[in-house]
């Protein structure tokens, strides 16, 4: 496994020192918490993580992992998640990598989904990315 499976680089990921929606520039325990999962996410964004496994790493309630996630960070988890991967797969692409490859190795079931998600957050599909 490539080192850039294992996370996305820190370019791509947001700063603690920017204040939150919610307007507070320091975290409390809440924040705290998302970042908790943030960091759980990244530590491989190939992993399937459940919300069940997220929130247990947050020490919190699904639900209300949800809610602070969504607060601290503009999206939900699962969003994040796609949004790092797909962020791990154009790494992928640029260096010539299969786009099955790339799809397996950024976390996606299948290259279908690959493309699906992939098209959704780029607005373009892999092989129109790759070719430049």
């Amino acid at each position: 496994m490539t080192a850039a499976v294992k996370g996305v680089s820190s370019a791509t990921q947001p700063n603690r020192a920017k204040p939150t929606p919610s307007g507070s520039s320091l975290p409390d325990a809440e924040e705290c918490a998302a970042w908790s999962a943030r960091d759980f996410l990244a530590q491989d964004v190939s992993r399937p993580v459940s919300l069940a496994e997220l929130a247990q790493a947050a020490g919190l309630s699904r639900y209300h992992l949800l809610r602070i996630f969504r607060r601290t960070f503009g999206m939900p988890p699962h969003a994040y998640q796609n949004q790092m991967r797909v962020e791990l797969a154009k790494q992928l692409l640029r260096t010539e990598t299969s786009i099955a490859r790339t799809a397996q190795d950024a976390g996606f079931t299948d290259q279908s989904h690959f493309t699906r998600i992939f098209r959704e957050y780029t607005g373009a599909t892999p092989s129109q990315y790759q070719g430049g």
